[in-house]
C-alpha cells in the first residue's frame, strides 16, 4: 500500500466581495486600460481600490460618493508580450484589488501573443480570463505566415494594426450592472456586417430594455476617435467605425470607452465626425501607467484641437470613475 500525505504550507485569509447594485440603484464602475505593472500603474490600482472601499451612504449635510463595484480594463493588461512569467506578476500585482472587485477586461493589442507554432491568437488571454456570460467557446483562426510580415517587427505579438479572427470565449460579452449594460468588444476581430462579432452585438443591443437599463456602456481597446499622435487611422479602427458606429447612435449607446491611445481625452456627443447630441461620449482611459509612458503628443495644438474634444490630457496617469446616479445622470 501507498500512504500519501499533504502539508499546507500557507492559508490565504478570506475576502470578500459585493454583488452588483440591484437595478435602479446608483452604480459606479472604474474605467481604464493600458495598465501594466509599473510603480505609476500600481499607483493607479491604488486609487481604484481606495474607490471601492467608499462609502455608500448620505446624512444631512454631506453625501458620499458611491463605491466602485466593478473594474472594467479596455485592453492592455499585463504588458507580457509574449514573456509567460508577466501574467503571474501583473495578478500578483493586481491581487489586492481582485480579491474583492468584480473585473471585466476587453481584448488589447498587447493581448494577440501569437502562439510560436501554431500562430493563434489571444492564447494566454483566452487561458487567464473567464468573462461573464461567454457566448460560446472561443474560436479563432492561426496568422497567415504572409500577413505576419506585414506586421510591425514583423511579430504578431502586439501589433498596434492588426485585423484577425478570434470570436466569443472572451472576445466580445455583455454583462448586466446596476443601471448599465456593459457591452465589451474586440477592436481586433472582424467587425463588418456578415461577422459573429456584429450579429452579436446588434442582437444584444436590439433585447436591451431601456426602461430597466437605461445606460449603455461599450467598451473596447481601439479609440473610434482619436485626438493624440500614434493610432489615428489604424486598419482594424477603420473597420470598426465604418460598420458600428451606426448601430451605437441607432440604439443610443451613452458612452464608448477606449484605450491604445496612453493619454486621456473626453468627447462631446458625436455621431460620424460631427456633433451630436444624439451621439455617444467617446472617453479614451489608455493612461493607466504603462512602461511605454504617455502618448507621442497631440494632432492639432491646444488653439486647433477638434472641435469634439471637452478635454484633453497627455500628462497625467490615472484612471476614470464613471457614477451613474439614475436613469438620467
Amino acid at each position: 500500500a501507498t500512504t500519501t500525505t499533504s502539508t499546507i504550507l500557507q492559508e490565504t485569509p478570506t475576502f470578500q466581495f459585493k454583488t452588483p447594485p440591484k437595478p435602479g440603484s446608483p452604480t459606479a464602475i472604474a474605467l481604464v486600460g493600458d495598465l501594466g505593472q509599473t510603480t505609476n500603474s500600481t499607483k493607479t490600482m491604488a486609487h481604484i481600490h481606495k474607490a471601492t472601499l467608499l462609502g455608500a451612504t448620505a446624512d444631512g449635510h454631506h453625501h458620499h460618493p458611491v463605491a466602485v463595484s466593478m473594474l472594467l480594463i479596455v485592453g492592455d493588461m499585463s504588458y507580457a508580450d509574449s514573456d509567460p512569467h508577466r501574467w503571474p506578476s501583473w495578478f500578483e500585482v493586481m491581487e489586492p484589488l481582485l480579491r474583492s472587485t468584480p473585473l471585466q477586461v476587453a481584448a488589447g493589442n498587447h493581448e494577440v501573443e501569437c502562439d510560436a507554432t501554431t500562430w493563434q491568437i489571444f492564447q494566454p488571454f483566452e487561458h487567464y480570463f473567464s468573462n461573464a456570460n461567454r457566448v460560446g467557446p472561443a474560436e479563432g483562426r492561426s496568422v497567415d505566415p504572409e500577413y505576419r510580415k506585414t506586421l510591425w517587427n514583423q511579430s504578431c505579438s502586439t501589433p498596434s494594426a492588426f485585423r484577425g479572427h478570434y470570436d466569443y470565449g472572451n472576445s466580445f460579452y455583455a454583462v448586466q450592472h446596476g443601471l448599465a449594460q456593459v457591452i465589451v468588444l474586440n477592436s481586433y476581430t472582424d467587425s463588418t456586417p456578415d461577422s459573429a462579432q456584429y450579429q452579436w452585438l446588434l442582437g444584444t443591443l436590439q433585447a436591451i430594455d431601456r426602461s430597466q437599463t437605461p445606460w449603455i456602456i461599450v467598451g473596447f481597446h481601439c479609440p473610434l476617435y482619436t485626438t493624440f499622435v500614434g493610432h489615428n487611422d489604424e486598419v482594424q479602427t477603420v473597420q470598426m467605425k465604418k460598420h458600428m458606429e451606426p448601430l451605437f447612435v441607432q440604439y443610443g449607446v451613452n458612452i464608448i470607452v477606449a484605450g491604445h491611445d496612453h493619454a486621456y481625452s473626453r468627447s462631446y456627443p458625436l455621431a460620424f465626425d460631427q456633433l451630436d447630441p444624439a451621439g455617444p461620449v467617446y472617453l479614451a482611459l489608455g493612461a493607466g501607467g504603462n512602461r511605454e509612458q504617455h502618448s507621442r503628443g497631440y494632432l492639432h495644438p491646444d488653439d486647433q484641437k477638434e472641435e469634439w474634444v471637452a478635454k484633453r490630457d497627455n500628462v497625467e496617469y490615472g484612471y476614470g470613475n464613471l457614477l451613474l446616479q439614475n436613469a438620467t445622470h
